[in-house]
């Protein structure tokens, strides 16, 4: 199925000497016990240490962001002798001053579809009614926002189920009922499911590959906007997605092993 992916991913890159020499470690991302999940061992030779099996792993420690500052999580990845290989992802799991989880589908605005109720719903209701749906399709993963407003933004309906002019106005079917009242002149806009903050992507080897993406440079303010944390980013937790390959009858055996993992402010 076809998703809106919100992504910074770029593939594995070497950053610049400088980068690193000069990046802060807020948290300990270069240890074992800098991260939270199981299924990492201690790695042979001269790797830090080694994800195990298919798993999301994620940092113990939040980097608290500064707009002002540069940002960087890299490192050095290869899998085990012997084991078998799977896509490895870096990335960030961003969060608001809250420490509320941001997610893709929270600053994921459809273009050209704000717009308002042209009349009331109340709670239980499967059916809006919009002053001008052009813009609306009916997708499982676009999701109506109610009240819209600055990002992130986290008052939904259900997912759009079926789009249909009536005259000059439009009849949105939600894939389910609604959970409170809406006066007519709600301001409303479809916003899609999204995918992760990654930093890059990388198939690993046998001998170390740098990843890592380019700097990320500060928050954005109103949408997202490549090489930025997404609107409202206060807060940023390293994670990998590790050994990303759940169907392999060999996925028991993955190994992949990380090494020099930086995360932080850069000068």
């Amino acid at each position: 199925m076809k998703k809106t992916i919100l992504a910074t991913a770029a593939v594995c890159a070497v950053f610049a000497s400088a980068f690193a020499q000069n990046t802060a470690v807020p948290a300990d991302v270069n240890t074992r016990a800098g991260w939270g999940n199981g299924m990492i061992n201690a790695g042979p030779g001269d790797a830090s240490f080694t994800f195990c099996r298919p798993g999301m792993f994620k940092a113990k420690d939040m980097i608290k962001i500064d707009p002002a500052k540069k940002y960087v999580f890299s490192g050095e990845v290869r899998k085990n002798p012997n084991a078998p290989t799977a896509m490895f992802y870096p990335g960030f799991e961003l969060f608001d001053k809250d420490k509320k989880l941001i997610d893709g589908l929270s600053v994921s605005i459809i273009s050209g579809t704000a717009t308002t109720m042209t009349k009331a719903a109340k709670a239980g209701d499967t059916m809006i009614t919009v002053k001008n749906g052009v813009r609306w399709f009916a997708r499982s993963w676009y999701y109506v926002a109610f009240n819209a407003g600055p990002l992130p933004h986290r008052e939904f309906g259900g997912a759009v189920k079926a789009v249909k002019r009536a005259g000059n106005v439009w009849n949105v079917t939600l894939s389910k009922p609604l959970t409170k009242d809406y006066p007519a002149g709600t301001k409303v806009r479809l916003q899609g499911m999204g995918g992760y903050f990654y930093v890059g992507n990388c198939n690993p080897g046998d001998a170390w590959k740098t990843f890592g993406s380019n700097i990320i440079h500060g928050v954005s303010t109103d949408r997202v906007v490549k090489g930025k944390f997404w609107p409202g980013t206060v807060y940023a937790r390293p994670f990998v997605q590790a050994n990303w390959n759940w169907g392999a009858k060999e996925r028991n055996k993955f190994e992949t092993a990380v090494k020099n993992l930086k995360a932080g402010a850069v000068k």
